[in-house]
């Protein structure tokens, strides 16, 4: 008996709408920029990021900060390595990247 759930159902088209919504934004973004470009090359003086774009900077700035410090929190009291070895890129958070540089290297010379 087949399945009742997937082929060639609503859930396939459902999919392909909702990979083709990205796509599209990016397409969108890809489109501006080559513009923008195109408008700095001709000496058209490009518009100064507002307010929006500075705070949206700062919240994601401090999102990725706090996302960093819980998961070494986390890590320690799990006593987990490698979750603290992990828990951020080391260029975006320098407070964590010694500490992870740290237990990487730990983790090379463990037997």
């Amino acid at each position: 008996m087949r399945p009742r759930y997937g082929d060639g159902k609503y859930e396939t088209l459902a999919t392909i709408f909702i990979a083709l919504a990205p796509a599209a934004v990016g397409a969108g973004s890809l489109v501006r920029s080559i513009e923008a470009v195109r408008d700095s090359l001709y000496g058209i003086v490009l518009p100064h990021p507002g307010a929006v774009a500075l705070i949206a900077a700062a919240v994601s700035a401090a999102a990725g900060k706090a996302r960093c410090r819980y998961t070494v929190k986390a890590g320690r009291s799990l006593d987990g390595p490698r979750v603290v070895a992990n828990a951020c890129p080391p260029l975006r958070c320098l407070f964590v990247a010694r500490c992870a540089r740290r237990h990487r290297l730990r983790l090379l010379f463990r037997r």
